[in-house]
């Protein structure tokens, strides 16, 4: 199939974005008459036409919102969809097909959007401010660490009076 060259237009890039904002995908918006191949859409938002690439990121996360609440749906149709003749397995595998949609939907929302949906949380220390932390390091040494820097002390001494007396 040739990819269908449309330039950029403010109009249909509004349409995209807000087809994306509701939770359709790219790659269906794109199968439409008028619409540009998906791969001119991202470029549009590689290189920042008319300042495309911040709302198309915009409309990558209101799409996150849609799906979750689609996520959210799906799931609960679990019990009403889990209906088959007993013993075919039709009902387990009716749930496994939701189950497998609200997967793919919570991996995708936890990429898409990690702030609202990821599964880790990132820690940020700072100091006073928002600058750089300070630390300080205080040495408690034993008796037996004070001993052993003592003799050490000593050794280097030695080595000195040693290497002046051969170079003298």
């Amino acid at each position: 199939m040739a990819e269908k060259h449309v330039r950029f237009s403010a109009k249909i890039a509004t349409e995209i974005l807000s087809r994306l904002s509701d939770g359709e995908s790219l790659r269906s918006i794109c199968r439409d008459v008028g619409m540009p191949a998906a791969r001119s859409v991202l470029r549009w938002a590689e290189e920042d036409v008319q300042g495309f690439r911040a709302k198309y990121e915009r409309a990558r996360e209101c799409q996150a919102h849609a799906l979750f609440d689609e996520m959210l749906e799906t799931a609960g149709s679990a019990q009403s969809v889990a209906t088959g003749a007993p013993g075919t397995g039709e009902a387990s595998a009716k749930v496994q097909a939701v189950k497998l949609k609200v997967d793919a939907l919570k991996w995708y929302i936890a990429r898409v959007a990690p702030k609202s949906y990821g599964d880790k949380m990132a820690l940020e220390h700072s100091g006073p401010g928002g600058g750089p932390m300070r630390t300080e390091t205080e040495h408690h040494f034993t008796e037996e660490d004070e001993k052993v820097v003592e003799r050490i002390r000593e050794a280097r001494e030695k080595v000195k009076v040693q290497q002046s007396s051969e170079q003298g």
